[in-house]
């Protein structure tokens, strides 16, 4: 009987030491990742502030660099030197937005994007968003379509900046994708959170060649597109549709 005692103590005893081991190793890994977290968390704070230091700086110069192409594209040139020229100014326009992206990402991901709201008239800005595509979608042998509500009212309270910012990407994107038929946008009214409101609802529709349903999960990822070849083919940084996405979760 003594000897199953000892034999019992001796267990409890190396199961306690066990225990306690098992408590420090698991306090040890706790504060391992605690660490590692908060070490994470300061690194995505430092990348995004790097972001957008570095793309305001960057978007200064641009700004000057497309100032002075304007100025040339201005004066007398020869034809081959105005060929030339629009082609840089093209490109820099095409670097310019992807600076603004990386900007609008920087502040959605820091909470410093925030939302005006102020009165303007939804038929002239949505007129004014349509028609800068108007040409690309002639040179695809595309039908460029606007049809607005006859019940939506001439003004409207929101930010019209980041409603136009929105549109845009939703247009560029079909307008980019559709080789033939149409691109149509398409603006109505639906019912708000309370009977007395109304919200704008936009849908842009296209013929384009789509996108497999496997890859719609993630057509809204930063830095995301549905083909690997698309940005070859097409350019793009693959933050459009993610800044979108973000925009309208802040409406």
């Amino acid at each position: 009987f003594n000897q199953m005692v000892e034999a019992l103590q001796a267990k409890e005893m190396v199961i306690r030491e066990n225990h306690e081991q098992l408590e420090s190793r698991i306090q040890t890994r706790t504060e391992e990742l605690e660490k590692a977290m908060d070490n994470a968390l300061a690194a995505n704070k430092a990348k995004t502030e790097f972001l957008a230091n570095m793309s305001h700086e960057l978007r200064t110069p641009m700004n000057g660099f497309l100032g002075m192409l304007e100025l040339v594209l201005d004066s007398q040139l020869q034809q081959e030197q105005r060929e030339q020229l629009l082609t840089a100014q093209r490109s820099a326009h095409a670097l310019l937005a992807i600076l603004n992206d990386i900007l609008d990402l920087s502040k959605i991901e820091s909470g410093r994007m925030q939302l005006e709201n102020v009165p303007f008239v939804i038929r002239t800005h949505l007129r004014d968003c349509v028609r800068p595509h108007q040409v690309k979608a002639q040179q695809n042998t595309v039908d460029l379509r606007l049809r607005v509500d006859e019940a939506m009212p001439e003004m409207l309270v929101g930010d019209p900046l980041r409603l136009k910012q929105i549109l845009n990407n939703l247009l560029s994107n079909a307008v980019k994708f559709t080789s033939a038929g149409y691109v149509e946008v398409r603006v109505g009214l639906e019912p708000g959170t309370t009977p007395s409101q109304k919200m704008l609802c936009i849908v842009v529709r296209d013929t384009g060649a789509g996108i497999p349903a496997e890859k719609l999960p993630q057509i809204f990822d930063k830095f995301t597109q549905a083909d690997g070849s698309i940005s070859r083919r097409f350019g793009g940084s693959g933050l459009g549709l993610a800044i979108t996405k973000h925009l309208v979760d802040l409406f």
